[in-house]
């Protein structure tokens, strides 16, 4: 037969939340039950304190991360003349972008993939395609947003293996 004490340490324990955890041990131990009692109010109060999911684009709904793909040059190439809605991200710097880019990018460089993310990709489900330089920038930008919640996220590499000509 079970007790109530350790009851109340299962339920705690399957609640998922560490800090009612820790004060049903408190309880099961024999620790102050007004203390107690205090610290399972707050707790249920202010939700476990559990961060909340920032950065997930407005309709999605969900935390589901869905992991980046990496794809080939040819297959981003494919990709741009038979996909209707997509965006092309160039991560790479201002300047470099200046010297010469794939025709069509917009310039989002890595360190503002983030706080710029919405304002350039249309929806979590638009097809998006990265490229920096070499390929580092890119990978880097596409956990972001994968991270962020877009879920059709595609780095191609870099500038440097794009065989198919830029603009300037």
């Amino acid at each position: 037969m079970i007790t109530t004490a350790e009851l109340r340490l299962r339920l705690a324990r399957l609640s998922g939340c560490p800090g009612l955890y820790r004060a049903a041990v408190l309880r099961y131990n024999g620790g102050m039950i007004k203390l107690i009692l205090l610290s399972i109010l707050s707790l249920l109060a202010a939700g476990c304190n559990r961060p909340p999911q920032a950065n997930l684009p407005a309709n999605t709904g969900t935390a589901t991360v869905v992991a980046p793909r990496v794809i080939s040059a040819s297959q981003a190439r494919r990709m741009m003349t038979e996909l209707d809605e997509f965006v092309l991200i160039d991560v790479r710097t201002p300047g470099e972008f200046a010297g010469g880019r794939i025709a069509g990018a917009i310039n989002v460089p890595v360190n503002e993939i983030g706080s710029r993310a919405a304002a350039v990709i249309p929806g979590p489900d638009t097809a998006v395609l990265l490229y920096c330089r070499s390929g580092n920038r890119s990978a880097q930008a596409a956990r972001t947003l994968s991270r962020m919640g877009y879920t059709r996220v595609f780095d191609f590499g870099g500038i440097l293996s794009w065989p198919y000509g830029t603009v300037r």
